[in-house]
């Protein structure tokens, strides 16, 4: 299912599922699909003119870290990680985000639910002045999040590191 943010000219934030449609005239939207298959990406291709390969990718989990350039837009594949239970960095399992940002729209597609992303849509649902910024900085508030809790996991593996060393 696509769920669907959009900010109208006058920062109205409204949220939608299935309107799966370039933003109008001084909108600007934020489409985001979890549990991505073929025919929701065929939408996204049809709607938006995504490059085949782009496409693609999004249905093959796996892909390197990319940021690729398109008449219009650009593609990208961040990776974030994530405990399975509490912060044993033991634990850790990758989480994949497939992004494509034009000047007025934010795609994002991803398997399951990513922490940090959910942070800023529940953000930008709900303090309109951070969307006027435009969707590349909605862009940037996911990617910093993520970055940001790479940093909790090395510590962790820090931590265990230096108990290791110690009991050697």
């Amino acid at each position: 299912m696509f769920r669907v943010l959009t900010i109208a000219a006058d920062g109205r934030v409204t949220e939608t599922v299935d309107d799966v449609a370039p933003p109008g005239e001084g909108e600007l939207r934020w489409i985001d699909l979890q549990a991505q298959d073929e025919p929701q990406m065929a939408v996204l291709a049809k709607q938006f003119a995504f490059h085949p390969l782009a496409i693609e990718d999004c249905l093959q989990i796996g892909q390197r870290p990319k940021l690729e350039e398109y008449d219009g837009h650009i593609f990208m594949v961040t990776h974030a990680l994530r405990c399975v239970h509490g912060n044993d960095p033991r634990e850790l399992e990758p989480e994949e985000l497939h992004t494509f940002l034009g000047a007025s729209y934010l795609v994002t597609v991803h398997l399951g639910p990513i922490g940090k992303l959910e942070t800023v849509w529940a953000r930008a649902k709900s303090e309109a002045a951070l969307a006027r910024h435009g969707v590349d900085f909605l862009y940037y508030l996911i990617a910093d999040g993520i970055v940001d809790s790479h940093y909790l996991h090395l510590d962790g593996i820090n931590e265990q590191l230096e108990a290791l060393e110690d009991s050697i």
